[in-house]
């Protein structure tokens, strides 16, 4: 990675600029500004006018005196990202990538899987008896990157990496190695990221499509206030000036924060239930972690301590001590370790430039090895001219027999090594087929019986799936519809038990009623060979499956 760069992230109200400076084996930030993205040139990720956000772009940059930078990093944050946990065999890094992109479609299944992008991040080794890599496997629609790629070239930037916001998070975070569970709560302006660590090491994390715009668009729209004053009401919103609102304005802000955060203090109850641990504490991070209410009602409804991250003090040594460093965090996570997401046009040029650079090698090696030959020949003769013509050719002839057994023999090392080669593949090849076994194989049935047997007004807000279970956040209308899904699902072919909790009522934006509740279903247990349902030593061949985790946005 270069030593200076621009790393980018692209927001649809802002985007957010910084200059980060490699110092020794860290990264550091030296400078950063942000400004109002160009309205209507960016949605959910992907730049949809390249000109005008460009002209912005080359502008923003000039005024900051950042012109001579050309190595640029850009961050996305898009709900058409999508993400899942998937465990491998503990095979050699070629082969996992290699496994991820064959079993791209069966990880994600999309209609046309070569209109997407795929890659991985390893965040962790799985013990126990199956033991395994821990991969959070990502897929992106390549227009979106394309559209980054028409910008640096409007920019005249060179691309050296595309990172999500995911990932970057995740790997700036890592980087502070607190001790403890802590729980970070990245929110910026329309998308909110829950990131789970334990002692720095990963244990989950989930994406949510709403962010600070839930108090501060409630708000301009109650004052009737233009787009232009979006960045001063940023700056200026305090709770005061929100408690000066009309009753009911205030009280709907207060229902949408805290519907906000349902999903994010539902991680508290879920790292209890699916881990085993207790979270120590939440941190708020992110360009829109500080909007006026968030906080506050945070703490009321969890019992764990929550702090803003700018508040730790492992962060100084990261940030190089900016007070403004928590809104930059994921620009700067992307120097660290990026995901190898890349245009096809940069792609194809970085593989034209690898050829050019390695013919010219090549041909480099061509005239200089003759040339060395010649000159050992030409001593070597003149040796051997002086011991004698007789021993000159013994030793050709000794040369000649000694070629041509090596010619003889190579067909059998090519043989031997094309077995070895393909022993280990099919062992490989056994292993998957083995992890394939497990209850993830039934997926589908699962997610068909949920399309035949639910009402269509029913709303999955985000669902999990282990080997043992498969937990669901739901909205629907009212009680009434909720009482038909619990009913329905109670009576699924796919599960034994369903257990059912959080179930609140609420007013949406629109004026109508809305009921959200989880919902934790358990698979069947698993006959032995005797069929009683407990596992036997003397049962042959006991399944093995890898568990995978998958996690899906809903607008």
């Amino acid at each position: 990675m270069a030593s200076q760069t621009l790393n980018i992230q692209a927001g649809e109200r802002i985007t957010e600029v910084c200059h980060i400076v490699k110092r020794g084996r860290g990264y550091q930030i030296e400078d950063t500004f942000s400004f109002l993205t160009p309205p209507g040139t960016v949605k959910d990720g992907a730049v949809i006018d390249s000109g005008r956000y460009a002209n912005e772009l080359v502008s923003e940059i000039r005024k900051h005196n950042l012109q001579n930078m050309k190595n640029v990093i850009f961050t996305v944050t898009t709900s058409r990202l999508a993400s899942r946990e998937v465990i491998t065999p503990p095979v050699k890094e070629n082969v996992v990538r290699q496994m991820v992109h064959e079993n791209a479609h069966d990880y994600f299944p999309v209609d046309k899987i070569e209109d997407y992008d795929i890659t991985y991040t390893k965040v962790g080794e799985q013990t126990g008896d199956q033991k395994g890599h821990r991969l959070l496997v990502q897929i992106i629609p390549k227009e979106i990157l394309n559209s980054f790629a028409e910008v640096a070239e409007r920019c005249s930037l060179r691309i050296l990496a595309i990172d999500t916001s995911l990932n970057s998070i995740y790997q700036s975070l890592r980087a502070l190695k607190d001790s403890g569970v802590t729980i970070y709560v990245n929110i910026t302006e329309q998308h909110t990221e829950v990131t789970a660590l334990s002692g720095g090491e990963y244990l989950m994390q989930r994406p949510f499509k709403q962010g600070g715009d839930v108090v501060i668009e409630n708000y301009m729209r109650e004052l009737d206030l233009p787009n232009t004053e979006y960045s001063r009401v940023i700056n200026e919103l305090t709770p005061e000036k929100i408690e000066a609102l009309p009753s009911t304005a205030v009280e709907k802000i207060n229902d949408d924060v805290e519907r906000f955060l349902t999903p994010v203090s539902r991680i508290v109850d879920l790292l209890r239930a699916r881990y085993n641990v207790e979270a120590d504490r939440i941190v708020l991070l992110g360009s829109g972690c500080r909007t006026p209410l968030i906080f506050d009602h945070l703490k009321k409804m969890t019992t764990i301590p929550v702090m803003f991250l700018d508040e730790l003090p492992e962060l100084s040594g990261l940030t190089n001590s900016r007070a403004d460093a928590s809104a930059y965090i994921a620009c700067i996570g992307s120097s660290m370790a990026p995901v190898d997401f890349m245009p096809d046009a940069v792609r194809q040029q970085q593989a034209a430039t690898s050829l050019q650079l390695h013919g010219s090698a090549e041909g480099s090696k061509s005239l200089t090895f003759p040339i060395i030959i010649a000159g050992v020949c030409a001593v070597a003769g003149i040796a051997l001219i002086g011991v004698g013509s007789m021993q000159l050719k013994a030793s050709q002839d000794k040369l000649s027999q000694m070629q041509a057994r090596i010619k003889t023999l190579q067909p059998a090392k090519d043989t031997y090594d094309a077995y070895v080669t393909y022993t280990a593949n099919q062992k490989n090849i056994d292993v998957v087929k083995d992890l394939a076994k497990g209850k993830n194989a039934d997926l589908n049935a699962v997610l068909a019986e949920l399309e035949a047997k639910m009402p269509s007004s029913i709303l999955v807000g985000s669902a999990s799936f282990t080997q043992s279970d498969m937990n669901l956040d739901v909205t629907v209308p009212d009680k009434d519809t909720a009482a038909v899904v619990i009913d329905q699902l109670r009576n699924f072919e796919s599960f034994d038990v369903i257990s059912v909790s959080g179930v609140t009522q609420s007013t949406t934006e629109s004026g109508t009623s809305a009921c959200t509740f989880s919902v934790d279903c358990k698979y069947p247990a698993e006959k032995d060979s005797d069929g009683d349902g407990i596992p036997d030593k003397n049962d042959p061949n006991p399944k093995q499956a890898a568990s995978s985790e998958t996690t899906t946005n809903a607008q």
